[in-house]
C-alpha cells in the first residue's frame, strides 16, 4: 500500500530507494539590502528528528539552531540569535603594479 507522502516521481523513487519523504522543520530566509549580496537560505532546530536523513539532503551544520525559551511575550515562546553576514555586491580591488 503507497502511503500519500510517496505519490509522484519524486515519491516513488524515495520508496524504490527505501528513503521516507519527510523533511525537517525549517524556516526560510530571504535576507537582502542594498549594495550587498541577497541570500536565500533555510535554518532547522537542533531537535527534530529528521535532520540526519533529510529527504534533499539540505541540513548542513552551519544551519542547525538552537531556539531558547521566551519568557513575557504571549505571542511567542521561543527565540534565537542568528547572525548573517552578507558580502558586498563590489570589492575594491587593489592591483600591485610592477
Amino acid at each position: 500500500m503507497l502511503i500519500h507522502e510517496y505519490l509522484g516521481p519524486a515519491g516513488v523513487l524515495l520508496k524504490l530507494l527505501d528513503r521516507h519523504p519527510m523533511r525537517p522543520a525549517h524556516i526560510h530566509l530571504m535576507i537582502s539590502r542594498e549594495g550587498y549580496v541577497p541570500v536565500t537560505t533555510q535554518i532547522f532546530p537542533k531537535d527534530d528528528p529528521y535532520l540526519e536523513t533529510d529527504t534533499v539532503f539540505a541540513v548542513k551544520d552551519d544551519l542547525v539552531v538552537d531556539f531558547k525559551p521566551l519568557q513575557g511575550d504571549p505571542n511567542a515562546t521561543l527565540e534565537l540569535e542568528y547572525n548573517i553576514v552578507l558580502a558586498p555586491t563590489e570589492r575594491e580591488v587593489t592591483v600591485a603594479k610592477f
